[in-house]
């Protein structure tokens, strides 16, 4: 009888070469005069030649519009036909390396989303939840390496340390650092175990490292604009309700829900975790942690961007949208929001599927 595997071929990895860009603004001017100037040669050519065969205009005009159209090619083909640094293509094959080794569909979706990512250089975020979306990416392909293979950990780990500590900057200006401390801590084979803290309403047993760990964690994930400031949170906290997750035995804390009551029902005012604590379902335990204390039928509701990968998740957790909130967000960058709000049914099925 023959035997079924599940492993893909032994392709043996071994790190590329890193690239550096020197100058990368003035390789970019070459490549893309490189490009242009054979286009617009060409097409100015054709124009001459079209002049010079009486199609019914003179050799300047035809040398004219032949440059015009030269120009405009150039532009569309420099928009649409990405042309990466090498430090890009560095990213990009090394991407292309890696996913020979993934049969997992969750790592390989991780790939298609970091593709979109490494095409450009690294340098400013577009949405201020894109530091999430490409840590989480990369930490789904960490999370499938397979454990007996030291050459792909050798790989992933070379790539990984790469990018950590790369400064980027949020669509505000913000400065943060690519952080994989923790698939570092992944892929030595260490567990990663999360813990909530007792917590009530009003309480206020955080202390000043506790309170800047949330500035910075709230920061990171709404960006300036919508953050709250130091003293707004401790004022937030002393009147309503917040839920941590930390790493088991430590004080350093991944992830909280600040939420309150009122007439209408259950406001969430904000849930986010740090972009790094990928894949370790903080966001699922805060909302099951602060769902589970409501009185069943209950109105619970929160705001958020419209694209928003935390949309996901909610949805998962039976939070369907209640309302569009047309130009709710007016900067970086302007985006509608979405008012959604709790379905009980719904959350009552996904409840009976945990373990």
């Amino acid at each position: 009888m023959s035997s079924v595997s599940n492993q893909l071929p032994y392709i043996e990895l071994k790190p590329l070469p890193v690239q550096q860009d020197r100058c990368p603004r003035l390789q970019k001017l070459i490549a893309r005069v490189c490009l242009a100037v054979p286009i617009i040669g060409f097409s100015t050519s054709f124009g001459l030649a079209a002049g010079l065969a009486e199609w019914g205009f003179s050799i300047m005009t035809g040398a004219i519009i032949g440059s015009v159209i030269g120009v405009i090619i150039s532009i569309a083909v420099m928009i649409f036909i990405p042309h990466p640094s090498k430090v890009c293509q560095y990213r990009l094959d090394s991407l292309g390396q890696i996913e020979k080794t993934l049969a997992n569909g969750q790592a390989l979706q991780g790939i298609k989303v970091l593709r979109k990512f490494f095409t450009s250089s690294l340098e400013r975020f577009e949405f201020p939840y894109s530091s999430h979306r490409i840590h989480s990416a990369l930490t789904a392909v960490t999370t499938k390496i397979e454990k007996d293979r030291p050459d792909i950990k050798a790989f992933w780990t070379a790539f990984l340390k790469h990018l950590d500590g790369i400064k980027m900057k949020n669509p505000d200006g913000a400065q943060l650092t690519l952080d994989f401390s923790m698939d570092f801590e992944r892929l030595e084979g260490k567990e990663l175990l999360l813990e909530v803290p007792p917590f009530r309403k009003g309480w206020f047993g955080f202390d000043e490292k506790a309170i800047a760990q949330i500035e910075k964690i709230q920061q990171v994930s709404f960006g300036k604009d919508e953050a709250l400031s130091k003293e707004e949170i401790k004022k937030r906290i002393a009147n309503e309700t917040c839920v941590i997750v930390r790493r088991r035995g430590t004080s350093e804390i991944l992830g909280y829900c600040l939420f309150h009551e009122d007439r209408s029902g259950v406001q969430i005012d904000q849930i986010a975790r740090k972009p790094n604590a990928s894949h370790l379902s903080i966001g699922s335990t805060l909302l099951y942690t602060v769902l589970k204390q409501q009185d069943e039928g209950i109105p619970v509701r929160l705001k958020l961007r419209t694209k928003n990968p935390a949309r996901t998740l909610l949805t998962q957790w039976g939070f369907v949208p209640k309302q569009e909130l047309k130009g709710a967000y007016q900067k970086h960058p302007p985006e509608d929001g979405v008012l959604m709000q709790l379905d009980w049914k719904k959350y009552q099925e996904c409840v009976s599927k945990l373990p």
